[in-house]
């Protein structure tokens, strides 16, 4: 199944509400999605995992992370809410919830995250549901995560600083490559050392 495309529909056919919890987003398509609903005056309530804010960025997180950033910090007068908020158990303790609710009628959850991995590579389960016991239900656990005394809102200082980090990871990936490299050459000289004795040793005579 697509499960990344038939998020991207659904949420593109918002009318008013979103609700999502998610232990790790990072697909920039999605993020996309959800940013022009904002514009559109859908309100989104964004529940994502602590640690996984926390964790060095690739460059699909700091696209989809920049282009939520700019939904909150640049909302026309028809734009919805953007609400994002961190959540720590802490411990071993993780947020690992895979849910969305699209106005209150629409119910996807199952075993993907919003990842390019998630979508394109691993083997995941989903359900897409519509009967409203259970989303009712998913409803109830999504506020249960949203007012748990361990979710606050996101400090958006963090997100800034998500481009300085990718930066800096490649470059410290960049340094360890060179000094692998480096490594790899002295021993490939002592290796040559070693097989030309002549030119690494004093050879002495001893004469009788």
């Amino acid at each position: 199944d697509d499960i990344r495309g038939g998020l991207c529909i659904a949420v593109a056919n918002a009318l008013s509400l979103i609700l999502v919890a998610q232990y790790i987003f990072d697909d920039p398509e999605l993020a996309f999605e959800v940013c022009r609903a904002v514009q559109r005056g859908v309100d989104v309530y964004l529940a994502v995992e602590d640690r996984y804010v926390q964790h060095p960025p690739g460059q699909n997180m700091v696209n989809a992370w920049q282009q939520f950033r700019f939904a909150r910090d640049h909302p026309d007068e028809h734009a919805g809410r953007f609400r994002v908020r961190t959540v720590k158990l802490g411990g071993l303790s993780q947020m690992h919830t895979k849910l969305w609710i699209v106005d209150g009628c629409i119910l996807l959850t199952g075993s993907c995250n919003a990842t390019r991995n998630g979508f394109e590579n691993n083997h995941e389960h989903s359900l897409w549901c519509a009967e409203a016991v259970a989303v009712c239900e998913a409803t109830t656990s999504f506020e249960r995560i949203w007012t748990d005394r361990h979710a606050t809102d996101l400090a958006w200082e963090r997100v800034d600083g998500m481009e300085a980090a990718l930066e800096s990871s490649r470059s410290s990936r960049r340094s360890s490559r060179s000094a692998s490299r480096s490594a790899s050459r002295a021993a490939a000289a002592m290796r040559d050392a070693a097989a030309s004795p002549r030119d690494a040793f004093a050879v002495v005579t001893l004469s009788r």
